[in-house]
């Protein structure tokens, strides 16, 4: 799958603010993580999908909490949170179908 030149422009401000939040807690390298994925199943989905995993905070004990989000990108570069629409459940669901798209950095 090739992504759109929008979708890479919005994959590209989402890995500016993912990179800029895993500087701050750099100390903790091994907790950020990001992915993007695509339907291999179903050739005729453009959408692709964009997996963060980032520390939002240290608890009292100075270990980090994190947030994961799925992040759905239309080939028009619109970008929506799945959990505006979908349970967790159906986002694991989803997820499972896809393959990690490699990526340029």
């Amino acid at each position: 799958m090739t992504p759109t030149n929008e979708q890479i422009a919005s994959i590209g401000k989402i890995a500016d603010e993912f990179k800029a939040n895993c500087m701050h807690f750099s100390s903790y390298k091994n907790v950020c993580s990001i992915s993007v994925l695509y339907n291999k199943e179903t050739l005729t989905d453009n959408n692709l999908v964009v997996v963060t995993n980032t520390i939002y905070k240290l608890n009292q004990d100075n270990q980090p909490l994190t947030m994961t989000k799925n992040l759905l990108i239309e080939p028009d570069g619109s970008v929506t949170d799945m959990s505006d629409f979908l349970t967790p459940q159906e986002q694991a669901d989803t997820l499972a179908k896809m393959t990690k798209l490699e990526m340029n950095q």
